[in-house]
């Protein structure tokens, strides 16, 4: 999706409103995604807080960091090519350490990865506490600092980042991920599977029908259920064994990294060259060079998780089990 918008919207002056809803909508998945993910992996006890930080940071720095770099190369060499980008020394910085900014980071995805780190610095402090006990904690503590934002007007990018409504969808992701520990998804029965699934729907179409795309409170709340909603759905079709096994689907699950990260090169190299040979930009040299750039930017996703991330990913496997060989887990009491 965010692939999808990206591709549609980059040579356009104004992106339409439909193509940023479509993008801010799949970001949000996956703030439920992640949530999700990290209630089920981190058991149902306390957790080695170092360890855990470790590992996230060695699954999402990496990856980031190389696309980082290289826009910086790019925009020295071409700035035309993206068009927000910029090699400003102290913004790398700022971008590499994952520290917000009155200005998007090089990699301008980069924002999302802002929440992500802050989310697991969050989590990682609540590591002597149960699963249970984790979940509550994380729901106080972010519906608390999205509270303060939303009566407060501080000009500070930190503050900004971390009282924004983005983090509801980390609250959800928690939220389901706890339930789903406790067999609610697995028991859920067809009453309530039909409910969840009508649910994702009209909520995501009065999101995208009626909801005015602005930096609200209404906005997130309206994006985020229905992001939970559309999770819980397809996590009960997962668990009841009824989703699609295509192959091209597991294979772009895996690479979704990867895409997300990369897929901007192709998308700004493809609409630099097309616009460069397109005399009219008419409807139909929009929908072709769309569909180019849309392509581009997964194909190039999809070779840098062949060649880069999965080998990357047994590496940084090989390195955690060296690093914490000889660690215990802390009794925590």
């Amino acid at each position: 999706m965010v692939v999808l918008c990206h591709g549609i919207g980059h040579p356009l002056k104004v992106e339409p409103e439909l193509v940023g809803k479509i993008g801010r909508f799949a970001v949000d998945i996956f703030f439920v995604v992640s949530g999700f993910i990290i209630v089920t992996s981190t058991g149902s006890g306390s957790f080695q807080p170092m360890k855990f930080l470790v590992r996230r940071w060695l699954r999402v720095a990496p990856l980031y960091w190389a696309a980082t770099i290289m826009i910086v190369f790019v925009v020295l060499f071409d700035a035309s090519i993206f068009k927000t980008a910029s090699a400003e020394l102290d913004r790398v910085a700022r971008s590499l350490l994952f520290l917000p900014d009155e200005k998007h980071p090089v990699l301008k995805l980069g924002w999302s990865l802002n929440f992500e780190m802050f989310f697991y610095l969050v989590f990682s402090a609540l590591c002597f506490l149960s699963s249970a006990q984790r979940t509550v904690a994380v729901t106080t503590i972010f519906a608390g600092l999205i509270l303060l934002g939303s009566v407060t007007s501080i000009d500070n990018p930190f503050w900004t980042y971390y009282t924004s409504p983005s983090l509801m969808g980390f609250v959800f992701g928690v939220i389901i991920g706890e339930a789903n520990r406790r067999g609610a998804l697995s028991g859920m029965g067809k009453a309530g599977t039909v409910l969840v699934s009508l649910a994702s729907v009209v909520i995501t179409a009065v999101f995208f029908a009626f909801v005015p795309f602005k930096d609200s409170l209404g906005l997130h709340v309206t994006m985020s259920l229905g992001s939970a909603c559309i999770v819980v759905a397809l996590m009960k079709l997962e668990i009841s064994d009824r989703l699609p096994k295509w192959h091209v689907l597991h294979v772009l699950g895996d690479a979704s990294y990867s895409i997300y990260i990369f897929h901007m090169f192709a998308v700004g190299a493809v609409w630099a060259v097309f616009k460069h040979l397109a005399h009219d930009m008419g409807i139909a040299a929009h929908i072709l060079g769309s569909t180019l750039a849309v392509t581009g930017g997964a194909a190039t996703g999809l070779i840098i998780f062949l060649v880069l991330e999965r080998k990357l990913l047994a590496l940084i496997g090989d390195l955690n089990a060296r690093m914490f060989r000889e660690i215990r887990q802390p009794t925590l009491s």
